[in-house]
């Protein structure tokens, strides 16, 4: 089974193929171009030269699905690689080009986000905001790598103040950037979130709260793809709700994605149409802005996890 597969299959029979809710017709040019380059920098997590990379180096994608960050000036200021407890891998890096500080979070590729995943319960979130709860097993992969992550951000921002803060990640990674950009924010420090395909990851208190810190500490950027199941989990009968607004992306699979099909959603209760075959759901969540996100992680040739880079079994 591939990644994808594996993940979709931890929701198997969960996922709602219900309407999409309160539905506006486009986005701003800015929003969309700020899309554009963050999902590039999601998409570069995977790549463990990044995750694993010195202080210094370039940030690249050595399949080509991240054009933007390989063609622009950028250094990395800590890599995070894959040897904590929840397997989280990530990295702080400069982009000298665009004044960022970006902070991105892999998605799932072995067996332990696997089990991180699966761990759906809700735990206690009363450190970040007074009545909070949120997804145990992606808070977790937060908590595993957070005191190296703040440091690196405030380093970073120390020495480069006019440049923004930006967290981003995919599926699993999404979910942990959500709980990092929430804590970064507390920390004093403005940063925008931009996910995509992530799940529902904390009640209505850590939901509101999250929201009212835009936008005087940064943009939420949630952003969803048609038929991909995953940001309809965990479901809203157990207590989750989404952070709104959601950036929704309506061209189909792999197809090339332009400002006008991408829609602004407005709602923390809003569910997504899934695909109806295991295919259209994988498609739809391992392809964002019309590129593949996670495809520089490597693979066996049947499509299968490498659990020995992957840091698994």
């Amino acid at each position: 089974m591939t990644p994808t597969t594996i993940l979709l299959s931890i929701f198997a029979g969960l996922a709602y193929a219900g309407p999409l809710l309160r539905r506006a017709t486009a986005i701003s040019a800015q929003a969309y171009s700020e899309i554009e380059l963050v999902e590039q920098w999601a998409a570069a997590s995977y790549c463990p030269a990044n995750d694993n990379g010195t202080a210094g180096a370039e940030i690249t994608c050595s399949v080509g699905n991240c054009p933007l960050v390989d063609t622009a000036n950028t250094a990395i200021v800590i890599g995070v690689p894959t040897t904590t407890q929840a397997d989280t891998a990530c990295f702080v890096a400069l982009d000298h080009t665009n004044k960022k500080i970006v902070n991105s979070y892999r998605g799932t590729e072995s067996f332990r986000n696997y089990l991180i995943d699966a761990d759906l319960s809700m735990t206690d979130l009363s450190a970040i905001c007074t009545g909070c709860r949120g997804f145990k097993g992606m808070y977790r992969g937060w908590t595993d790598v957070a005191s190296v992550t703040l440091a690196a951000i405030k380093s970073a921002k120390q020495s480069y103040p006019d440049y923004t803060v930006t967290v981003t990640g995919h599926s699993l990674g999404g979910g942990i950037a959500t709980f990092a950009t929430t804590i970064i924010r507390n920390a004093g420090i403005a940063a925008d979130m931009v996910t995509f395909g992530a799940p529902r990851v904390g009640n209505e208190a850590y939901v509101n709260y999250t929201m009212a810190q835009t936008p005087a500490l940064g943009t939420n950027y949630r952003v969803t793809h048609t038929l991909d199941p995953v940001p309809n989990e965990p479901s809203l009968n157990s207590g989750y709700l989404h952070i709104s607004p959601s950036y929704f992306i309506t061209a189909v699979g792999t197809a090339a994605v332009g400002p006008t099909d991408v829609e602004y959603v407005v709602g923390t209760d809003v569910e997504y149409e899934s695909g109806s075959t295991s295919t259209e759901q994988t498609v739809a969540h391992d392809n964002y802005m019309g590129l593949p996100i996670s495809t520089c992680y490597p693979v066996n040739p049947d499509g299968s996890i490498p659990y020995s880079v992957g840091g698994g079994f």
